[in-house]
């Protein structure tokens, strides 16, 4: 399999093409990533992840030869509110707070560029989660082990979090940052050549 350019610092998203055998290397695109609080999730994932793509595009043609670009981007709506990355302690409490006992979505934007195709392609994938009913304590508790910091939501779902789930609809692998389904379907798409 050719490499492909990850557009991406997501650790998540390394492990997620690792573990599909799919060669990579990290570019960290130089972008500001827009995150107002409400508006439309999907047109805001698929606009930040566009973003990603044409930095690292940019980037390519003046430094490195990529055949082959992916981006993502994930956030998180409740009730017309859309959450990013915690700002501080006290904003991923704030979030952790709003999420117990309810629902949420966790909405991962994917973008895939081929250069033998040139065109971009774009898939959203939408995951709704389920929180048990937390207290105060269990949140402080949480928080200390600081993995919420750089966490959509301000949290991992495949981390210490996930004892906080009851359930979920959808892409556990979109809500981790890449859903894997999609990405199958966008390297068919450019027939990019993969194992199966």
């Amino acid at each position: 399999m050719e490499p492909i350019i990850l557009a991406s610092s997501s650790p998540r998203r390394q492990e997620i093409l690792k573990r599909l055998g799919i060669p990579y290397t990290v570019v960290i695109p130089d972008c500001n990533e827009i995150m107002p609080e409400k508006g439309n999730p999907e047109e805001l994932a698929e606009l930040n992840a566009m973003k990603k793509l044409s930095a690292a595009m940019k980037l390519s043609k003046k430094e490195i030869t990529a055949k082959w670009i992916l981006s993502a981007d994930t956030l998180i709506s409740q009730d017309g509110k859309i959450f990013g990355k915690p700002a501080d302690r006290d904003s991923a409490y704030s979030m952790l707070e709003t999420f117990s006992g309810k629902e949420h979505e966790i909405i991962t934007a994917l973008c895939f560029f081929g250069s033998g195709t040139h065109y971009v392609s774009t898939k959203i994938s939408r995951t709704k989660v389920f929180f048990a009913d937390l207290s105060g304590d269990t949140i402080d508790k949480y928080l200390e082990t600081g993995e919420w910091q750089g966490a959509a939501g301000a949290y991992k779902i495949q981390g210490l979090a996930a004892c906080f789930i009851k359930r979920i609809d959808g892409s556990y692998s979109g809500a981790v940052g890449l859903p894997v389904d999609l990405l199958y379907e966008v390297l068919l798409e450019h027939k990019y050549s993969f194992i199966v």
